[in-house]
């Protein structure tokens, strides 16, 4: 009876414990439509996954599998985010929320390792994949939810899905990602059949008609770039490379031109690059002032502000930008100039530790679906000339969701 009681308990037990790792496979999978969304949305999924694992460890009393590939690049991860606390820690942050803030960022590390360890047990890669066509369903959905019926499903209006404001951002950040992996691999995974070759073509093409549609140059520009060396990796051993790397530069000059000269903006365009580089010349000062830890994550806005307003720092050269005052900064608008900025040196270095570490893993295997991951570094890497802040909110978790496919 003892023994029955006991198999039992352990039956359900093992159970219990499934249920839980295909909940958290289920809520990772949701988060590429969480970042569109917004904040309250993803980081609720990212952090349920998190606590559902906790539980699942604690009821099942396993310990945590990694494996080679996912410590090596998980160390790496682990090095960046104590580099986050430690330029906290030597900035000494004033406000409670600063720390909460910069803290926090353990929840994109614990994500990570939660998902590393369930693939160990359950097919994670399939329900990730399965998220991003998800995304780009339920991102057209909405955009033609708000022009037909005047809102989307969550009641905003137009304006969030143009010039690059709130939604239209997030859908380029993601876009962006899911586009050129697509693409890429539609394009150079030999085994796929021609259906599925058609139906990934169709989400990558859909995606970036979509980043087109909401106005950003920056994912434009960055998707450009992936396709391009998407074409350039299936022409590498043929006759027609040269042409294909013409028209991917073709491509490239012809979506930087649209956004440039589109509807004669042509000052208002410049204008906003000339604003990005009179906010590096106040990031790259205030680096120099402090080059090994930075100003920690939380409190570049607050120096920016601080420095802007205490120093003539445009005494020595004339502002870019005559139209826009550089008096804030949310982030650097450079991958670079904000990880030297936000972090020092320190955060620099763990951080190419880390990038080095994916890219390694990435070519280390690029069969089948894994192809579409070679892009992903050259899209990261454009588009951080001007784009979003690595440390944004937002941005962590699609950084986090990449990095469990690499892994």
């Amino acid at each position: 009876m003892v023994s029955f009681r006991r198999s039992a308990l352990l039956a359900r037990d093992i159970s219990l414990s499934q249920r839980l790792d295909h909940s958290c496979i289920f809520l990772a999978s949701l988060i590429p439509i969480g970042v569109m969304v917004g904040p309250v949305i993803y980081d609720g999924f990212l952090s349920l996954v998190v606590l559902l694992w906790l539980t699942r460890l604690a009821i099942s009393r396993d310990g945590v599998v990694l494996g080679a590939s996912g410590r090596a690049v998980l160390i790496p991860y682990l090095a960046w985010y104590g580099a986050i606390v430690l330029s906290l820690l030597v900035n000494v942050a004033p406000s409670l929320d600063a720390w909460g803030h910069d803290i926090g960022f353990v929840r994109f590390l614990l994500f990570i390792v939660a998902l590393v360890d369930i693939s160990g047990r359950h097919n994670v890669v399939r329900p990730l994949i399965f998220g991003l066509l998800a995304f780009v369903l339920y991102a057209w959905f909405n955009y033609l939810m708000v022009v037909t019926m005047g809102h989307d499903l969550a009641g905003k209006e137009i304006f969030y899905y143009q010039d690059n404001q709130k939604i239209a951002s997030r859908i380029a950040s993601v876009g962006q990602f899911a586009a050129t992996f697509f693409a890429c691999w539609a394009l150079n995974d030999r085994d796929l059949s021609g259906r599925k070759k058609i139906s990934l073509w169709v989400f990558a093409i859909a995606v970036l008609l979509l980043i087109f549609v909401v106005g950003s140059r920056t994912a434009v520009i960055s998707s450009a770039s992936g396709l391009f060396c998407a074409f350039l990796f299936w022409g590498r051993r043929k006759i027609v490379v040269h042409g294909l790397a013409g028209a991917g530069l073709g491509l490239a000059i012809v979506a930087v031109l649209h956004f440039i000269f589109n509807d004669n903006q042509l000052d208002i365009r410049l204008n906003t690059l000339y604003h990005r580089l009179d906010i590096w010349r106040v990031s790259i000062h205030i680096w120099l002032d402090r080059p090994i830890f930075g100003t920690s994550v939380a409190e570049f806005k607050a120096v920016f502000e601080q420095v802007t307003a205490s120093t003539d720092i445009f005494a020595t050269g004339q502002r870019f930008c005559q139209l826009i005052t550089t008096d804030k900064a949310y982030h650097a608008h450079n991958l670079v100039i904000q990880l030297l900025t936000a972090t020092g040196l320190v955060g620099y270095l763990t951080f190419c530790w880390l990038f080095v570490a994916a890219c390694r893993a990435i070519v280390s295997d690029f069969r089948g679906w894994r192809v579409g991951l070679l892009v992903w570094p050259v899209v990261m890497l454009v588009e951080g000339l001007t784009g979003h802040d690595i440390y944004a909110s937002d941005y962590q978790p699609l950084v986090a969701y990449f990095l469990v496919l690499i892994i």
